[in-house]
């Protein structure tokens, strides 16, 4: 896996689809959070559809900690999982 330099990354809290991401940022592993009311065009292009980034981590299980983290801050909130190429790959929470 190649990382980008440090200051290379995107910014946490700025809005960003998940398909710009990993075709800028391979290897890394992504979290993005979308608010509620996503149209149906939205939710069916989820991977183009812009979220805001939660974390953004080159370990997986640093991924999974800020994962724990932002549902412990945002108790009820709907975690949904897809699928790039493995279930893990992606993991996106609705209704920030």
């Amino acid at each position: 896996m190649h990382a980008s330099a440090q200051g290379d990354l995107p910014h946490i809290g700025e809005r960003y689809s998940s398909n710009d991401l990993f075709a800028r940022y391979p290897g890394y592993w992504v979290l993005l959070a979308f608010p509620e009311g996503l149209t149906a065009e939205q939710e069916w292009d989820i991977m183009n559809t812009p979220g805001v980034l939660v974390a953004m981590e080159a370990r997986r299980n640093s991924l999974w900690q800020a994962r724990k983290h932002y549902l412990h801050l945002h108790p009820g909130t709907i975690v949904y999982q897809f699928a790039t190429d493995m279930w893990e790959d992606l993991a996106l929470i609705g209704g920030m």
